[in-house]
Parts: C-alpha cells; sequence; structure tokens
C-alpha cells in the first residue's frame, strides 16, 4: 500500500548576497545576561551575539548562522531585541520574547536570555 508521499519534493532557494546584518551597521556594544549561569558577557560591536555565547556556552545550538534557519532560536526573558534575522515575518518584529543570536542584537544595553 502507497502512502502517495514518496513522489513529492518540495524544492526551496535562496539567492542574493544581502545578509540580514546588513540591515543597520553595528555601533554600540551591549551586555548579554545568560540567566541560568549569572554570566554577563560584553557583546562588541564587532561580533553577534552567538559567538559571544559560544565562548561561554559552547553547545549553544545554531545552523545557517545567518538568520534564516531559526534553529538558534533564544527566549528572551529581558531586555529588547533588535531583529535582524529573516525567520519572524514583518508583523512579528516587534516580538521581544525571542532572538536569533546569529545576526540579531539588543536595542537595550543589557539584553538577558535563557540560558
Amino acid at each position: 500500500m502507497s502512502t502517495g508521499f514518496s513522489d513529492r519534493y518540495l524544492h526551496t532557494e535562496r539567492f542574493g548576497s544581502w545578509h540580514p546584518s546588513q540591515q543597520r551597521p553595528d555601533k554600540e556594544e551591549f551586555k548579554a545576561e545568560l540567566r541560568r549561569s549569572g554570566r554577563v558577557l560584553p557583546v562588541p560591536a564587532d561580533r553577534s551575539l552567538l559567538e559571544v555565547i559560544r565562548e561561554a556556552v559552547p553547545e549553544a545550538a545554531s545552523s545557517c548562522e545567518e538568520g534564516v534557519c531559526g534553529s538558534c532560536e533564544l527566549r528572551v526573558l529581558g531586555g529588547t531585541p533588535d531583529h535582524r534575522d529573516t525567520v519572524l515575518s514583518a508583523a512579528e518584529r516587534d516580538r521581544s520574547d525571542v532572538i536569533y543570536p546569529c545576526v540579531s542584537r539588543a536595542r537595550s544595553s543589557v539584553l538577558t536570555v535563557d540560558l
């Protein structure tokens, strides 16, 4: 008995050289508070939040590191994210409960995440 799924395919493509982090230049450092460990990490303007987190938590999840897959999603407990990903729709850009640290930054001076 065939389920009929073997002949179905999904093909997706992504073109262009634009990267979400190119939306706005990074001008300010901010601090990332990792709530579970109690660590507070400075995030320089020239480094991603994910890069800084990985120094403290090497097993931090990620995949594409381009802001398109959502695998690095972190729950935000405090502060205001600056969404630079393409995971969230335009209608979701004002969310303050998640961040994709591979490309997104903080609008606030401190961003507290559940990590």
